[in-house]
């Protein structure tokens, strides 16, 4: 269950509605201030930036997590952590 958050949510419908939801809310904010140069509508595009980019990295980690192995060098890792 990688893609789980808490609460057994699944992470990337939580981040897809939220994206959604983000971007309905840049929208309202754009007609409210009547243009795209406001530091809400900003922070909003950078919230939008931040969902794209989890939900990529997620999409990453599932297509790679069948490989996922233990560190072949572990400098660090005692012998009884796997």
């Amino acid at each position: 269950m990688l893609n789980m958050c808490r609460g057994g949510l699944d992470c990337s419908q939580f981040l897809e509605t939220e994206l959604v939801r983000e971007q309905e809310t840049l929208l309202a904010v754009e007609k409210e201030v009547g243009h795209a140069f406001h530091e809400a509508v900003w922070m909003i595009k950078l919230v939008i930036e931040q969902f794209r980019t989890e939900l990529l990295w997620l999409r990453q980690v599932a297509a790679e997590i069948a490989q996922r192995a233990p560190a072949a060098n572990p400098t660090r890792v005692g012998k009884d952590v796997r």
